[in-house]
């Protein structure tokens, strides 16, 4: 499903919004390096998190930049699922290969709930999405 070397990419900005034109530098000289995919608005390259009109803007210049050359794989830290939720949704519009959901750590669930948060996750969407488990230490 997803291989090789994926960037989470940092956004630039300006002026306290997206410099796209920076951005779309940015993709386009981590393709040439050779990598196999581009994670936008994902920690640890975008904290604190962007707002939410901010990252679904950033999700769609980075699906089109990359047009399939490589995989894009939009990811967000979240504590809660709908937060999530909304990341995939904007991910599967923007036509993305899936999207990183990354674990709760703030609120360092047990397995139980770690469950019941993918669970709901997977319950909303059919969707291809890769989860960094290692910050899923029980409680």
């Amino acid at each position: 499903m997803f291989s090789g070397s994926l960037i989470p990419i940092i956004t630039p900005f300006k002026d306290g919004a997206v410099d796209e034109k920076r951005f779309v530098q940015l993709i386009e000289f981590h393709i040439a390096g050779g990598t196999d995919g581009i994670v936008p608005a994902a920690p640890p390259a975008n904290q604190p998190p962007c707002p939410t009109r901010s990252t679904k803007r950033i999700i769609d210049i980075c699906v089109e930049a990359v047009n399939h050359r490589v995989r894009s794989l939009p990811g967000r830290d979240q504590t809660t699922p709908a937060r999530p939720s909304s990341l995939t949704r904007c991910a599967k519009t923007a036509g993305a290969d899936g999207a990183l959901l990354i674990t709760p750590y703030y609120n360092r669930p047990t397995q139980e709930g770690l469950y019941q948060h993918y669970r709901a996750i997977a319950s909303r969407w059919t969707y291809r999405s890769f989860s960094i488990m290692c910050r899923a230490e029980p409680a």
